[in-house]
């Protein structure tokens, strides 16, 4: 079964502002290459001031999780661009958490609200972890044998444990 991962208020919130901002930036340099078309140095550094900022909106919405599935002795993480998966079987812990449970955590290397929050994550009482969710509020640990630990969001959370819980 599939489970959709909907983004909270604040990561529209990010996601609207940061595609607004990216899209002014983007008209005003596109405006200033117009109007100095002469200087060729300036003309590259702006050009590729447009090409990072339209890269960045498009690899985090490749990369952003859509929702999640259970098949195959999978788990997966579905995403516009690549999907990954988890094998059920390393699976060794799955843990509801509030909130207050991630109090203190760092990005230490992903997107925090662009499209969701994905990547890498610290927090000192858990540790290290890897983000694949689309909402602050309330969400599943998942350890893995090999040390991993997966933070997933999907809407219906205790369907979601239920269903994972019962095909490993």
């Amino acid at each position: 079964m599939k489970y959709k991962a909907t983004l909270d208020s604040f990561s529209k919130l990010i996601t609207a502002i940061s595609i607004a901002l990216f899209s002014v930036i983007t008209y005003m340099i596109y405006n200033d290459i117009q109007e100095n078309i002469t200087d060729r140095q300036q003309v590259f550094k702006l050009t590729l001031v447009i090409i990072a900022t339209i890269g960045i909106v498009i690899f985090c919405f490749a990369f952003m999780p859509t929702g999640y599935k259970i098949a195959e002795n999978k788990l997966y993480i579905l995403r516009p661009l690549i999907n990954a998966s988890y094998d059920l079987s390393s699976i060794t812990a799955i843990e509801k958490v509030e909130k207050n449970h991630l109090k203190g955590t760092i990005r230490s290397f992903g997107v925090g609200g662009l499209f969701g929050y994905f990547g890498k994550f610290y927090n000192m009482k858990i540790g290290k972890m890897t983000f694949y969710a689309t909402r602050r509020d309330q969400g599943i640990l998942i350890r893995m044998g090999d040390g991993k630990i997966l933070f997933i969001t999907p809407d219906e959370t205790d369907q979601f444990i239920s269903e994972l819980k019962s095909s490993r």
